[in-house]
């Protein structure tokens, strides 16, 4: 995709799903809050660009729940059931559309995903949080459906994000124990990876 047509796919998506992600955020917060204006430019920002990297504009519902859930990740350090849920069954409509074969190995990848997830959570507890363990192989699967090959590449970019995460939180004084929001490094780790490939 050319500069202008990724331009445009970015504005009219941003422009479309960030007020919805913004509304999806809120209505899924413990304690509802008005956005602020910043928010509201970086999310229609954000959500643009990832489906412009994506280049799929059928999926910016998905990447409008993904980053609702990372927004009240980053707050209140919890992904709520009702957007995970959500992010799971669209992305299961979506591999069932793109075929038995897509759909058998997003099933497979997701189960993989989800297996590891579960071990780490079994010897390290604290390491991932419930709502993790819940969109990682929703993440995986997705990017499995799209091209196989981004599944490792959306992992390694998630991955780096919250080690970029983990210094900013540290930089900012917060200390071991403190809950990690894994969902914004997942989220855009996965959404970006096809800028890697």
């Amino acid at each position: 995709m050319t500069a202008l047509p990724a331009a445009a796919l970015a504005a009219v998506t941003g422009l479309a799903f960030g007020p919805v992600t913004l509304r999806l955020a809120s209505a899924t917060r413990t304690l509802p809050r008005a956005s602020t204006r910043l928010e509201t430019i970086a999310v229609t920002v954000l959500v643009g660009l990832l489906v412009a990297a994506c280049n799929r504009a059928a999926i910016a519902p998905l990447i409008a729940v993904g980053v609702a859930a990372a927004v009240v990740d980053l707050d209140e350090r919890r992904l709520p059931n009702p957007l995970t849920g959500t992010f799971a069954l669209g992305t299961a409509l979506t591999a069932i559309e793109a075929g038995a074969a897509p759909a058998r190995l997003a099933a497979g990848v997701a189960a993989l995903v989800l297996a590891v997830a579960l071990v780490v959570k079994a010897v390290h507890g604290e390491v991932l949080g419930w709502g993790d363990i819940k969109l990682l192989p929703s993440l995986a699967a997705l990017l499995a459906v799209l091209d196989p090959p981004l599944t490792l590449v959306g992992l390694v970019g998630a991955t780096a994000l919250l080690c970029v995460t983990l210094a900013l939180l540290t930089a900012a004084g917060q200390g071991r124990g403190d809950t990690v929001p894994y969902g914004p490094a997942l989220v855009v780790g996965a959404f970006a990876a096809p800028l890697v490939t």
